[in-house]
């Protein structure tokens, strides 16, 4: 016994320490040694939380669902599996495992210490989720659940993680649900004028502090309502910001397409304000090149999507090629079925964006939900930028052919 409890703590101190490997090795072998089935359990679930923290969420997931007694109602287990869920990207069964937690809540007789810290959980995993997930991924119903948890827990999220969070992540929900722009204007509009109401009043910089995301639905959401005055406004105010600032001003090239020029000065924080400003720009210009796809313009949608993540070798990102990928397919699923008829210098165009992808996505995790994530792949590369730009460019290659 004196071993075996050596071994829990030295695999204790291990997972502390981040040896995950190490200590995952030590808690296998407990597992194998003990007679105890509650013991085995235990030694289970932290097996799980090791390969979790090694970002192998399908082995962890796995393990949970496996074990027998926590797997129903132990809520730091149906947390544990929600956050797998999320990380792979299945927002239908992470959302239904955030219902029943919940329901559960909601259904709690223990003490109001015990159902606070529960809340907090449901709290956390939510926005953990509006954080993660692939939010274009998601269909209507999911929309509405996510709606109504969100309005739930506004309280808690607002205590939590404050009232411009709440709003934000409402804010998307409802950019992404059929037919909601005019509500989620008022949410954007919100994060807009409390920036502005910021440190200085009327300083021009305060729309730079607001998340890029924002800023580019806000101005899809205008141009889907038809005011494309706003939207100009809004390009506007942000141009003005950046040439306040002296860091850098937008220019509107042949193709229409909104880019930063930066200006030489003297600014220690220069090298910052441009990668705000190519974040700002990016996005902006990836979402309304995306609208025009939408819309039947495929042509200029996706001559404004490549041309927004020049250079590709510095703006190229998980999330970035998600949605240029989408975009692409699209087009491709119109041309096969004859809806439309691709050029062929928009053939060369997809051709030339998805060489320079393989060339420089490598070490871009293509199916990560965190688009910030750039390390080594140790599998093999088959959830690489490069791998998935490679095939989808054989693909056209194909249909040119054919």
């Amino acid at each position: 016994m004196d071993d075996l409890h050596t071994m829990e703590e030295d695999a204790t101190e291990l997972f502390r320490q981040g040896k995950f490997s190490e200590a995952c090795a030590i808690f296998k072998r407990l597992s194998q040694t003990t007679d105890s089935s509650s013991h085995e359990e235990l030694y289970k679930f932290n097996i799980a939380s090791c390969h979790a923290a090694q970002e192998d969420y399908i082995t962890a997931l796995n393990q949970w669902m496996d074990l027998r007694s926590l797997a129903s109602d132990d809520i730091e287990c149906m947390f544990n599996k929600a956050v797998c869920m999320i990380k792979l990207n299945r927002p239908a069964l992470a959302l239904s495992i955030m219902n029943i937690l919940a329901r559960n809540v909601r259904n709690n007789n223990k003490t109001k210490d015990d159902h606070h810290q529960q809340e907090q959980l449901i709290v956390q995993l939510l926005v953990h989720c509006m954080n993660n997930l692939d939010q274009h991924n998601l269909n209507r119903s999911q929309c509405r659940l996510l709606e109504k948890l969100l309005n739930d827990y506004k309280p808690q999220i607002v205590a939590m993680y404050g009232e411009d969070m709440w709003t934000q992540n409402m804010g998307h929900v409802l950019f992404i649900a059929d037919n909601r722009f005019s509500n989620c204007l008022k949410m954007y509009e919100t994060l807009v004028t409390a920036a502005d109401n910021q440190d200085e009043p009327n300083d021009p910089g305060d729309i730079l502090k607001v998340d890029p995301m924002v800023l580019s639905n806000l101005c899809v959401s205008y141009i889907l309502t038809g005011r494309n005055r706003d939207a100009e406004e809004l390009i506007k105010e942000i141009e003005y910001a950046e040439e306040t600032q002296g860091q850098s001003s937008f220019m509107f090239d042949k193709s229409g397409l909104l880019h930063s020029q930066m200006l030489h000065n003297n600014s220690h924080d220069s090298n910052a304000a441009a990668v705000t400003s190519d974040s700002q720009l990016t996005h902006m210009n990836l979402a309304i090149g995306t609208l025009y796809c939408v819309k039947g313009n495929h042509e200029f949608g996706l001559s404004r999507i490549f041309k927004s993540l020049e250079p590709i070798e510095r703006k190229l990102t998980g999330q970035f090629w998600r949605q240029a990928k989408k975009c692409i397919l699209s087009t491709l699923d119109k041309h096969c079925k004859q809806l439309i008829y691709i050029k062929d210098e928009l053939f060369e165009q997809m051709i030339a964006f998805l060489i320079q992808c393989e060339t420089h996505g490598v070490h871009i995790i293509a199916n990560n939900n965190d688009h910030r994530a750039r390390k080594p792949l140790t599998i093999d590369g088959r959830n690489s930028v490069t791998y998935e730009a490679r095939y989808l460019r054989s693909i056209i290659l194909t249909l040119i052919n054919d």
